[in-house]
């Protein structure tokens, strides 16, 4: 899908319940439920629990109102500030902070951590962006980085919204270039075939700011 035909989710916004429902639910319809839930907090689990990475703030920036990722870190950091792009996932994410009626249920998310965080987005702006966090980073900091690999698109209801596409080998460059070294890395490749996204497979790294 050419990216043209796409909507940017940090302008144009999407509709945050329906984003939930059909990409983080555990409704046994939410078929992505191994890339957008199991894997990330499985691994986030087991990285916070060998203790390397610890702090006293957690700056976490991620799309639409997600927070099943921030449950491995609560006990790791004394602040978490969760930074998003549209008033709507701002709105989406003070219902539950204030458990009012309506809220998302996020109780599948946390016992999965029981049981085991430019408008063009090209790769210039990619690397952009990971020089600007390795520069709010003191020496040893650390990045954890959780994506889709070679996506273009997932799609929120009738719209289309653009995914910068990106794998694991420009990944592990463009973090490198910016002064970080990779402690860990692992991809998941994708079982799903599905008209709402086209991603072939998740990855997850953690890498420190080079001292």
């Amino acid at each position: 899908m050419e990216s043209s035909a796409c909507k940017l989710y940090h302008v144009d916004g999407f509709d945050s319940r329906q984003f939930l429902e059909t990409y983080m639910s555990d409704k046994p319809e939410v078929v992505f439920a191994e890339e957008t839930l199991i894997f990330p907090i499985e691994n986030l689990t087991k990285t916070f629990a060998a203790g390397l990475i610890r702090g006293e703030i957690l700056v976490d920036l991620s799309v639409g109102p997600m927070i099943q990722h921030l449950y491995a870190a609560c006990e790791f950091f004394k602040h978490i500030i969760v930074l998003k792009t549209t008033d709507r996932c701002i709105l989406e994410l003070k219902r539950w902070l204030d458990t009012r009626t309506g809220a998302f249920h996020w109780g599948h998310a946390t016992q999965l951590h029981v049981d085991t965080e430019g408008k063009s987005k090209d790769h210039d702006d990619f690397r952009r962006c990971l020089g600007k966090f390795s520069r709010l980073l003191k020496p040893g900091g650390h990045i954890i980085l959780i994506g889709t690999l070679n996506a273009t698109y997932f799609t929120v209801g009738k719209d289309k919204i653009h995914v910068l596409r990106y794998d694991e080998d420009l990944a592990r460059k463009a973090l490198v270039g910016e002064g970080f070294v990779i402690d860990c890395c692992k991809v998941m490749e994708s079982k799903v075939v599905s008209d709402l996204c086209d991603t072939k497979g998740t990855i997850f790294i953690v890498a420190h700011k080079e001292k």
